[in-house]
């Protein structure tokens, strides 16, 4: 019996998140739904078609039973034995997850990105299309990093942290902001 899923969503990213269930033969699509009419209890399992992680943390905290989350991993994605992934993650085309990584809930994985050995990955992140988050790394939860980003081994990274598209993160992060460039500083907001 195929299982039946439902996104939260109806943008681009749902539409991506269709297009890999429309591949993969055991599961039926229920129809896409704006996550602004959402209810806290479903019948079915669901996953969240939206990329804002602010947007996707809201959602979450209106969803009472979270074992209706369903975790989604394109049949192209290369996914060690030893790692774990939890629910309602989404892995996209041609990523890599190498062994002894942790995963947590309601994640983005984006496409041809790579997580390797020992990572520790917070709930409710997105990584970008392109990522290379390299080994022994610690990010936390409500964490967004851009699309090319490259975050080398034995880095941490604290909760609620936005880290701009091709931002090369060489040092521990330990405060709430906006970081962009090569390597990464603090984005000044300040008005000159």
């Amino acid at each position: 019996m195929k299982k039946k899923i439902q996104i939260i969503g109806r943008g681009t990213h749902a539409r991506m998140i269709k297009n890999i269930i429309d591949e993969n033969q055991e599961i039926n699509l229920g129809k896409l739904v704006e996550y602004e009419k959402i209810k806290s209890v479903f019948k079915q399992k669901i996953i969240i078609g939206i990329g804002d992680i602010k947007k996707r943390k809201k959602i979450i905290s209106k969803i009472k039973n979270k074992t209706y989350l369903e975790t989604i991993i394109d049949k192209t994605a290369i996914i060690s034995s030893s790692a774990r992934i939890g629910k309602g993650t989404l892995v996209g085309r041609g990523c890599v997850i190498n062994n002894n990584v942790e995963i947590g809930s309601n994640c983005i994985i984006n496409t041809n990105s790579t997580i390797d050995h020992n990572c520790r990955i917070g709930n409710n992140v997105h990584i970008g299309p392109g990522v290379i988050v390299c080994g022994s790394c610690k990010i936390g939860n409500n964490v967004f990093v851009g699309a090319g980003s490259v975050i080398i081994d034995k880095v941490s990274i604290k909760s609620d942290v936005y880290i701009g598209s091709m931002t090369n993160v060489t040092k521990n992060i330990r405060i709430k902001s906006t970081f962009i460039g090569n390597p990464a500083k603090i984005l000044d907001t300040k008005k000159k």
